[in-house]
């Protein structure tokens, strides 16, 4: 194995060479001498199909963003309309109750039916009440 040689010596300067580079890279882009190498010609199709490809993923990301948004509010609007099938449900299946034990009460002679008012008073309707009961 062979010894480091130069020590931190060599790691500053390998790190000042670094710095240059970068900074000539920034000072050609900045005043556009780097579009006029030959070099860089040749990586023009290479930026088109990149550029491309972003394209398409990010109009991909806003499809499914769009589906997402679209299916979240569907599943509200079916959340909705369930809501609304029960309580239809809970009505259709209470008034068929009701339907079948006024037949029933009908079937075995009784007069009972369902009040068209809701009472005013409690005191009137049990007296009401009870005045009906007593003429049968």
């Amino acid at each position: 194995m062979g010894k480091f040689k130069g020590g931190i010596i060599a790691i500053k300067d390998g790190f000042i060479a670094i710095l240059k580079t970068i900074f000539n890279l920034l000072k050609s882009i900045i005043s556009g001498n780097l579009l006029a190498r030959p070099s860089v010609e040749r990586f023009i199709p290479h930026a088109f199909v990149l550029f491309l490809v972003m394209a398409l993923y990010l109009l991909s990301r806003y499809w499914i963003e769009q589906t997402f948004y679209r299916l979240e509010e569907s599943k509200e609007e079916l959340r909705h309309e369930k809501i609304l099938y029960t309580e239809k449900l809970y009505y259709y299946e209470q008034s068929q109750s009701i339907g079948n034990v006024l037949n029933k009460l009908e079937e075995n002679g009784s007069k009972i039916d369902i009040p068209t008012d809701a009472p005013k008073n409690l005191d009137e309707f049990i007296a009401k009440r009870e005045t009906d009961s007593n003429q049968d």
